[in-house]
């Protein structure tokens, strides 16, 4: 938890810190305060007013999000909603993220999402057990494999640790387990339930 989130000066610094450009308006459109890209945007707000009907954001507590929109020759997508306060129960607060610079996180993310979904696939079809665990040993994913390796499927495994599934016998001995002891990568034959060989 954040230390002392009332400091003032802290929330200011935030504020003026954001990349967006962010404008904080009562429901008449007068400005309350904005950051330095907002401050620039405001002598617009008759222009873009209009469309998002801010007497209609305060009563109806209504949000938009991503509504596209040009001010002074530059596309915007603006997000709008009101300030969630009970001492100024009419401001609203507007953001400004470039067209542009929304397209290009969002094509970032179109390729994050297709290297996840390969990786998806070699984790899911590999004939190895793909093992995943965090810096205790507790298991956080394992691949499919462990089903036919080790006669147990992956929710049996989940959030188990290497210590509990190598006393159990489910592999012997544990890679995860020894390369966490020496804080290096290690490659050994385990043993597992089955009895077959696997390589870790």
């Amino acid at each position: 938890m954040l230390k002392n989130l009332v400091d003032s000066q802290l929330i200011q610094d935030t504020f003026l810190s954001l990349p967006s450009a962010v404008i904080v308006v009562n429901v008449r459109g007068e400005l309350m305060m904005a950051n330095a890209s907002g401050s620039r945007l405001y002598e617009y707000l008759p222009d873009y007013s209009k469309s998002i009907r801010l007497d209609e954001i305060c009563k109806q507590r209504k949000l938009i999000l991503g509504h596209p929109i040009r001010v002074s020759g530059t596309d915007y997508l603006l997000s709008a909603a009101p300030l969630d306060s009970k001492e100024y129960h009419d401001l609203i607060v507007l953001v400004f993220e470039e067209s542009s610079i929304a397209g290009a996180i969002k094509q970032q993310m179109k390729e994050y999402e297709a290297t996840i979904q390969d990786l998806q696939t070699i984790f899911e079809n590999s004939y190895d057990v793909i093992y995943v665990s965090d810096g205790k040993g507790v298991t956080l994913r394992v691949s499919s494999a462990c089903e036919v390796l080790w006669g147990k499927r992956p929710e049996e495994l989940i959030g188990r640790t290497v210590y509990e599934l190598e006393k159990e016998g489910v592999y012997y001995p544990s890679a995860t387990r020894i390369a966490l002891e020496r804080g290096k990568k290690v490659q050994i034959v385990s043993k597992p339930a089955q009895g077959a060989g696997s390589w870790w």
